[in-house]
C-alpha cells in the first residue's frame, strides 16, 4: 500500500520563506520612501497658506518680491519658525531671499525648509533641505521645490527633485 504525503518538505518551506525575505527586501525602502514624500506633502499643504500669501504680496507689490519679506508685508500675524506636526517638522529659515526681477517680472523669493531631526523612524529624513521658489512671470508666480542636504534627499524620499550639483573646479 503506498503512503500519503502529508505536510510540506523542508525544501518547499525553505523556498516560501526565501520568497518572502526577497518581497520584504523590496517593500520596506519603497514604504518608508512612501512614507517621507506623504509627510513632506504634509508640510508643503500647511506651507501653502504662506505661499498665497506670497503670492498675493508679490501681485500687489507690481511683481517686486524684495517687498514681500516680512509677516507684516505678507499681511501675516506671524511667519512660524517650524511647519508640520512634529516629529515630522521642518523649521521655516527665517527671512527669505527675494531678488527684484526687471519691470516686474523675473523676480523670485526663496523660502528654506529645513527638516528636523525627531523620534527614529517617525521624522523626516534628517538633514533634508527643500528650497521653495516664487518666481514671477508677466501672467503669474510660479513656484518650483529643489531638494538638496544629505545624499538621501532625492526625489525618492521627498518627491522633489535634487539640485544639480556644482561642477568639479577644473586646473589648467
Amino acid at each position: 500500500m503506498k503512503q500519503v504525503q502529508k505536510g510540506f518538505t523542508l525544501i518547499e518551506l525553505m523556498i516560501v520563506v526565501a520568497i518572502i525575505g526577497i518581497l520584504a527586501a523590496v517593500a520596506i525602502p519603497q514604504y518608508q520612501d512612501y512614507v517621507s514624500r506623504t509627510r513632506w506633502a504634509n508640510v508643503l499643504s500647511e506651507f501653502s497658506s504662506i505661499r498665497t500669501s506670497v503670492a498675493e504680496c508679490i501681485q500687489r507689490s507690481a511683481g517686486d518680491p524684495t517687498l514681500c519679506t516680512t509677516a507684516a508685508q505678507l499681511g501675516l500675524v506671524e511667519i512660524p519658525a517650524n511647519i508640520g506636526t512634529s516629529p515630522a517638522q521642518v523649521a521655516l529659515g527665517g527671512t527669505p531671499t527675494a531678488v527684484a526681477g526687471t519691470n516686474g517680472i523675473g523676480g523670485t523669493s526663496s523660502w528654506t525648509l529645513t527638516s528636523a531631526t525627531g523620534a527614529a523612524g517617525a521624522a523626516l529624513t534628517s538633514g533634508c533641505i527643500l528650497t521653495a521658489r516664487a518666481t514671477v512671470t508677466a501672467t503669474a508666480v510660479v513656484w518650483d521645490y529643489v531638494a538638496s542636504g544629505a545624499d538621501i534627499c532625492n526625489r525618492s524620499r521627498t518627491g522633489f527633485p535634487r539640485a544639480a550639483a556644482a561642477p568639479a573646479p577644473t586646473t589648467p
